[in-house]
């Protein structure tokens, strides 16, 4: 389905990916201790947003 939208408009397959990312890691984040939680989040989106800054080439 992504790969559809991408092939449509990059931007919308961006943030429907985007989104689905945090709606996954909400899910994750009620399993679990809050403080866990949180430090599992930050690291995933700071892995994240490093892999999508060097696909983008922007610099970080």
């Amino acid at each position: 389905m992504v790969d559809e939208m991408n092939s449509q408009d990059k931007d919308s397959a961006k943030i429907f990916t985007f989104s689905v990312m945090w709606l996954g890691m909400a899910l994750y984040a009620a399993q679990f201790e809050p403080h866990n939680a949180k430090k599992t989040i930050q690291f995933s989106v700071d892995q994240f947003m490093a892999t999508f800054d060097k696909f983008n080439k922007r610099p970080s």
